[in-house]
């Protein structure tokens, strides 16, 4: 093999084998960077196949330039099939139109990205759009994350109601149901991107906006407790290569795993035999809400969201040895209230989604969420709740009883102001000055919205810590 061929490969192994570490080391100022994702960036441009783009692959594709210019062609590697994202115009060669692109997508000056959705699937994705729709409060919140809200024309319904109320500064209008969208409204609203919420009739929007790049970004399936492992850290770079805003979106992940990794420290401290038993559950369509009717309890695992803010906090979920394929992935069980009475609950916390994405608003679930600034009914619910017999023969009381808004599992957090919240509650004497609505206002700063103030407005959680907490008792 030449000496050519073994320096590239040299150079892939120890970059590669640098996306398995904690930090690698930027050429540019030799100071350490923080390894986002513990994968394969699947972003045509990725050169070296680690977790981003940056000059690092500009000097890889160079090198197989070289190479493949050298007249000894014995020993040549299909470069397409080894590292098949160094095709970053994916025209089936690898030349200095690879270079040029891929110094365009570090610049924040590319036209397009090619890149693998979160389904799998191919993209060719047009940068910089100006007219987008967005699914669900999610895409919300990641499109202003981005600073972009001011392009975001349409959405679903709740991303319509509450765009238009909150998250935007202008009128955003509704396509009705995520699952079942306006097609005409959208094309009438000549969208150039449309980001889905998750798989409902993907491939049918695919196919019916011919003129709109429909992408789903991955940023539904997340792994709270180790992030750099799930499609969601994925989805947030892929997003910054479509917005041209790489480095934000870098920042912004930066933040997550900075917020994660301080909940950890609090959590870490707790002793597997101390963990507190937490029972995450639905409130509508269950005992919960319909105590007359329905015997139902749904119980959160460990392949949730709300399950895994949970156990970032240090709690033990009523799930765990319960049922048999714990562990595997699931996000929940439904079961009944013979089951709840025989168990011994520390705390309760009750998942409620008002604005439904099929584009209904469900009455029996407290109002909630930025816009509402009003406890009342979230304590009413509470209390009735509480007072419910196979609730109150798992030792669960009207103080460790907690009314959950939907933001905390469909949110562009990823279920982290959750978790921030939890430990809180569940350990208060470990926390010390660990405040979560100081969490939750860099939130706010990182949307745009630096002048709410979530320490006196919004309607999320009825914390005991609040800074303006009146005894719900």
């Amino acid at each position: 093999m030449s000496k050519k061929v073994l320096a590239i490969i040299a150079v892939a192994v120890l970059i590669i084998a640098g996306a398995a570490t904690a930090i690698i080391m930027t050429k540019e100022d030799s100071t350490p960077e923080r390894v986002m994702m513990n994968d394969t960036l699947d972003v045509y441009g990725n050169a070296n196949g680690d977790w981003t783009i940056n000059t690092d692959d500009v000097t890889f594709i160079e090198k197989i330039i070289k190479n493949n210019s050298d007249d000894d062609k014995s020993n040549d590697i299909d470069w397409k099939k080894e590292y098949p994202f160094a095709d970053a115009d994916n025209n089936g060669k690898i030349d200095s139109a690879d270079v040029t692109q891929i110094k365009a997508l570090i610049d924040g000056k590319a036209t397009y990205v090619n890149m693998i959705d979160g389904f799998g699937n191919f993209k060719h994705v047009r940068c910089n759009p100006t007219r987008i729709a967005v699914d669900q409060i999610q895409l919300s919140e990641f499109v202003s994350i981005m600073g972009e809200g001011d392009k975001v024309v349409c959405g679903d319904f709740p991303a319509s109601i509450l765009g238009s109320s909150f998250y935007f500064d202008h009128k955003i209008e509704s396509y009705g149901a995520n699952g079942a969208p306006d097609y005409e409204k959208i094309k009438s609203m000549n969208v150039d991107l449309y980001l889905p919420f998750y798989s409902s009739a993907y491939e049918e929007k695919v196919t019916k906006l011919t003129n709109t790049d429909v992408v789903y970004l991955g940023l539904y399936t997340t792994n709270t407790l180790d992030l750099e492992k799930t499609s969601f850290i994925k989805g947030i770079l892929k997003g910054g290569y479509i917005f041209n805003k790489e480095q934000r979106a870098k920042d912004y992940v930066n933040w997550l795993l900075d917020t994660r990794d301080k909940i950890k420290d609090i959590s870490d401290k707790v002793a597997k035999e101390d963990r507190k038993n937490v029972l995450i559950t639905n409130y509508v369509s269950s005992y919960m809400a319909d105590s007359e009717t329905s015997n139902a309890v749904s119980v959160y695992a460990d392949g949730d969201t709300l399950g895994q803010a949970a156990i970032l906090a240090g709690a033990k979920l009523a799930a765990e040895g319960k049922f048999s394929d714990y562990g595997s992935g699931k996000l929940s069980y439904k079961t009944d209230t013979e089951w709840l009475g025989q168990q011994k609950i520390d705390f309760m916390f009750m998942h409620t989604v008002r604005l439904q994405g099929n584009g209904k608003l469900v009455e029996a679930v407290p109002d909630q969420g930025y816009t509402v600034d009003n406890w009342n009914e979230f304590q009413t619910k509470e209390k009735a709740v509480a007072s419910l017999k196979y609730v109150k023969m798992a030792g669960i009381t009207v103080d460790n009883t907690y009314m959950l808004a939907g933001d905390f599992r469909n949110n562009a957090s990823s279920g982290l102001l959750l978790s921030a919240y939890m430990v809180k509650i569940l350990y208060p004497e470990l926390c010390g000055d660990f405040d979560p609505y100081k969490i939750h206002q860099e939130y706010m700063d990182w949307m745009g919205h630096s002048d709410y103030k979530i320490s006196e407005h919004g309607t999320f959680i009825d914390a005991p810590y609040a800074s303006y907490y009146t005894p719900k008792r």
